[in-house]
């Protein structure tokens, strides 16, 4: 799989159904895991503790609902591999996590200038934009018209 990338306006497929309220579709993550582990630190600062708390970027462990906003769209896009997680809300920097690290997961974002202006000149990446798979960013970024 692949970040999957849906842009507002464009129809979903008819598999995928959308969420756009991360806060009330939230799931915590029940088992450590790669990606979750780099959303956390990443986004965060923090880790993976248990099902019921992450550590924070201050040695403290808080309940899974203290997490960002935009960390538990992340978190939810991974975890939901059969839905489309609005990122709305979800900062720059999450989405930059999810792009550089390769993050599996479905995702709608309000413009292709969100990806165009990410910070990672030509890293590897794993997006599938319109059923087209990349795997450099300025390959992305060159087909996009922003």
């Amino acid at each position: 799989m692949s970040l999957v990338i849906y842009l507002e306006g464009e129809r979903l497929p008819e598999d995928k159904r959308l969420i756009r309220d991360v806060e009330t579709w939230f799931v915590y993550p029940k088992t450590e895991d790669t990606a979750i582990d780099v959303i956390l630190e990443n986004v965060e600062g923090g880790r993976f503790y248990d099902d019921t708390y992450f550590t924070d970027r201050f040695g403290g462990n808080l309940y899974w609902e203290y997490l960002s906003t935009g960390a538990k769209a992340a978190v939810l896009a991974h975890l939901k591999p059969d839905y489309v997680v609005d990122f709305l809300e979800a900062g720059d920097n999450v989405l930059e996590c999810m792009v550089v690290n390769r993050i599996d997961g479905n995702i709608l974002i309000d413009s292709l200038s969100r990806i165009y202006g990410l910070p990672c000149y030509d890293a590897e990446i794993d997006i599938t934009y319109r059923g087209v798979r990349y795997n450099r960013i300025l390959s992305f970024k060159k087909s996009i018209e922003v």
